[in-house]
C-alpha cells in the first residue's frame, strides 16, 4: 500500500495530469473545496460492505492532494444501527513509522470522486436501517504539502441492510476483485482491497485468494483469509504459501502456522 500512496503524492507533486495545469499550493494559497458525500450502494445486503463516497469540488486554478490522515483520522463518524445503538469511528492507535492512509485527487477545476470502505470500522450485521453522520476536518493540516479548506463537510446519511442474498454477496466481490485489479486507479483499488478483505462470508473466498496476487495488497488478504478459517480459505493460504514472492511466502506460512496452532486449542 505504501507503493500505491507514494505513486500517488509523487504524481501530483510533478505537477502531473491529475492536477491539471497546477503545481504545488503554496501556504498562503488556500483552496476552496466543496465536499460532498453519499453512500455507494444502497440498499445493501448482510455480508456485503459498506462504502462511503467523497466527492471533492474544486472550481480554483490548483489542484491539491486531501489526505485523511492516518487510518482516516481526519473522517469522524458515528452509527446508529436499526435497535438504536450508537458507534464511533474508533481513535486511531499511534505508532511510529508507515501507516495506511487515504489521499485524495481534487484536480484544478474538476469534480473528483474517491471513497472510503465503512467496513474497516462498523459492521453492518443486522437488517433495517442505519444512520451514518459523518463529519471531515475542514482544512489541510500543518504537515502537509497542500493548504486548503473544505466546505460542505458534514452529512447525515442512511443505509439499509437487506437480509443475506449469496447471489448478490457474490456479485458484489466480482466487482470489488476488478477494481483490485485496476491498475489506472490506485485509491480506488486500496479502497476496494480494504472492502473485499472485510467481507467475513465464504463466498468472499476465491475472490481474496485472486487479490493476493496483487502484492501490495498479499497481507491485507492474507490476514482476512485466515481469518475465514474455512477448508478454501486454507487451501488458499496453502498454495500463496508456494509464492514466488518471498513476503507473500511468509506471511501465507506464518497465517497457517497461526491457524495450526489455534486449532490444538
Amino acid at each position: 500500500m505504501r507503493s500505491i500512496l507514494n505513486h500517488l503524492l509523487t504524481t501530483c507533486l510533478l505537477g502531473g495530469s491529475l492536477l491539471v495545469g497546477s503545481s504545488a499550493v503554496h501556504a498562503d494559497s488556500m483552496v476552496a473545496v466543496t465536499a460532498k458525500f453519499s453512500m455507494e450502494k444502497t440498499p445493501v445486503t448482510q455480508g456485503e460492505p459498506a462504502i462511503l463516497q467523497i466527492t471533492f469540488d474544486n472550481r480554483s486554478g490548483h489542484g491539491v492532494v486531501i489526505n485523511l490522515g492516518y487510518e482516516d483520522e481526519k473522517l469522524d463518524i458515528t452509527v446508529v444501527d436499526p435497535d438504536g445503538q450508537v458507534s464511533h469511528k474508533p481513535t486511531p492507535t499511534l505508532r511510529e513509522g508507515w501507516g495506511p492512509v487515504d489521499a485524495f485527487v481534487a484536480a484544478a477545476g474538476e469534480t473528483s470522486p474517491g471513497s472510503v470502505s465503512l467496513s474497516d470500522w462498523f459492521v453492518f450485521k443486522k437488517v433495517g436501517t442505519y444512520r451514518i453522520d459523518v463529519s471531515l476536518s475542514p482544512i489541510s493540516s500543518p504537515k502537509e504539502p497542500f493548504t486548503y479548506r473544505i466546505s460542505g463537510n458534514h452529512a447525515a446519511l442512511t443505509l439499509t441492510v437487506l437480509p443475506r442474498d449469496e447471489g448478490s454477496l457474490d456479485s458484489a466481490c466480482a466487482d470489488l476483485l476488478s477494481r483490485v485489479e485496476d491498475l489506472h486507479s490506485s485509491a480506488s483499488a486500496l479502497t476496494a482491497a480494504k472492502a473485499l478483505s472485510s467481507i467475513k462470508d465464504p463466498v468472499a473466498v476465491p475472490y481474496i485468494a485472486t487479490a493476493i496476487k496483487r502484492r501490495e495488497f498479499a497481507s491485507m488478504m492474507i490476514t482476512a483469509l485466515s481469518r475465514l478459517k474455512t477448508d478454501q480459505a486454507v487451501a488458499a493460504l496453502v498454495e500463496a504459501s508456494k509464492s514466488e514472492d518471498p513476503e507473500t511466502k511468509m506471511l501465507a506460512r506464518s497465517a497457517l502456522a497461526g491457524i495450526a496452532d489455534s486449532d490444538k486449542r
